[in-house]
């Protein structure tokens, strides 16, 4: 399987994947991690990276970039 993954933040568009992305954030998936573990990470690691744009867009510090 895949040693990484990740999660993206990226505005909607018309058709799927194609919104320009304003943050990404990997990680590595553990040899034994579950995919309730690794869910549960990508769930906490999303939520902060929305925050996180939410902030930066709200300041005027939003980059977004196209895909």
């Amino acid at each position: 399987g895949d040693a990484m993954t990740g999660i993206s933040v990226q505005y909607l568009a018309d058709r799927m994947d194609t919104g320009d992305v304003l943050a990404t954030a990997a990680t590595p998936i553990g040899t034994d991690e579950t995919y309730s573990e690794l869910y549960a990470r990508l769930a906490t690691l999303g939520a902060e990276a929305v925050a996180a744009v939410v902030v930066d867009l709200a300041v005027g510090a939003g980059q977004p970039r196209a895909q």
